[in-house]
């Protein structure tokens, strides 16, 4: 009976050191993954603390991640990778951080407005479905918690492994993988994109804040930009226009999320969609861009 004991806890001992042997061995390739994923991002220096694998879920979560660039450096409290394979990638970066002038010009103004604890969330989303060629962009989202979120989504046709491999390889002036990659977007088509724009609280702490200067009540404020919005667009305005000047206005009387919602009749091409752009930016007016996108524009409550 004794030895029967013995034996079992030295089978226990083996196996708790071999998932130990196997866990380390999956933190260690979930470092690899992370670096590579980093580097195809456009991310060449950085540096982690801890970084912690789920053998169960595939899920890697990196502490304290600290990304140096040109403009400066920028620190991730935690980064973490949910789906990362040659088709699908979801991953979010919560607690952004960004130590140059311009985030700390940003910290105190929002510290100003009421803000104590001050980092923005990222988070994205998306698939290659190889068969069809749809690149699924389902979600790319920057928050600020308590304040605002902006998110987009995008379907895309004509996408595959090599164009993303081409896009990736883009290094300087490399004129030749330029046109490589341009000769590749004109078999790309836009079928569908959505933005959304949600208040969290931000616009009602700059209304009370102009509210205060000014000496007058939040509502005559909030009643001053609406008449500003709706003369701005023409009070006589229709169409696009129109649906944009009362999204706004409910935005600021009511809070909640505009979304900007377009699904052309049939999929626009790359290069019709950059000639819309080019023109929109030229003549600062976007109808013939919204036009082709069949843009339509909704108010929805908190």
């Amino acid at each position: 009976m004794k030895k029967a004991a013995v034996t079992l806890i030295g089978i226990v001992s083996l196996l708790l050191l071999g998932l130990v042997a196997v866990q380390t061995y999956a933190n260690k390739k979930a470092e690899e993954n992370l670096k590579t994923l980093l580097t195809d991002l456009g991310i060449r220096s950085f540096s982690y603390g801890k970084v912690h694998y789920s053998l169960l879920s595939g899920r890697i979560e990196v502490e304290d991640l600290l990304i140096k660039g040109k403009e400066g450096k920028t620190r991730i409290e935690e980064f973490v990778v949910s789906k990362l394979t040659d088709t699908d990638l979801e991953f979010s970066a919560l607690g952004i951080k960004g130590e140059d002038e311009e985030f700390k010009r940003l910290e105190g103004e929002l510290r100003e407005l009421g803000y104590d604890k001050i980092g923005l969330n990222l988070y994205i989303s998306a698939s290659l479905y190889e068969d069809t060629g749809d690149l699924l962009l389902r979600k790319v989202s920057l928050e600020l918690p308590g304040a605002l979120s902006l998110e987009m989504s995008l379907k895309l046709s004509g996408v595959d492994k090599d164009l993303l491999e081409d896009i990736k390889s883009l290094e300087g002036d490399d004129r030749e993988k330029l046109a490589q990659v341009a000769n590749r977007l004109a078999s790309v088509y836009l079928k569908e994109v959505t933005l959304k724009m949600k208040d969290a609280g931000l616009l009602r702490r700059l209304i009370d804040r102009e509210a205060k200067i000014r000496g007058k009540s939040a509502e005559e404020i909030r009643r001053e930009l609406i008449e500003k919005i709706k003369t701005s667009f023409g009070k006589n305005s229709y169409g696009l226009k129109r649906s944009l000047a009362e999204g706004l206005s409910a935005l600021i009387e009511k809070g909640g999320t505009l979304v900007l919602k377009g699904k052309p009749e049939k999929p626009v091409s790359f290069d019709d969609l950059v000639l819309h752009t080019l023109i929109g930016i030229q003549s600062r007016d976007f109808s013939s861009l919204a036009k082709e996108l069949n843009i339509k524009i909704r108010h929805e409550p908190p």
